[in-house]
């Protein structure tokens, strides 16, 4: 599989708009975990602190950079 085509599963990377927490919008780049976010967000409040992201494993082979 090429590089490009795992998933990010950095929180750096995914946040793209560098506030410090993920939304929604910004978790499409990975798609099990956009589709499991609301899973991750423990409070409630739609988006993912670093320590509700700390939660996310990534799967056998995906590559984490953060």
């Amino acid at each position: 599989m090429p590089a490009t085509a795992l998933a990010p599963h950095d929180f750096a990377a995914l946040d793209a708009n560098r506030n410090g927490s993920l939304e929604q919008a910004e978790c499409e780049a990975d798609p099990i975990l956009a589709q499991a976010f609301g899973s991750f967000d423990a409070n409630g409040d739609r988006r993912l602190s670093r320590e509700e992201f700390a939660r996310y494993l990534p799967g056998p082979g995906d590559a984490i950079a953060d």
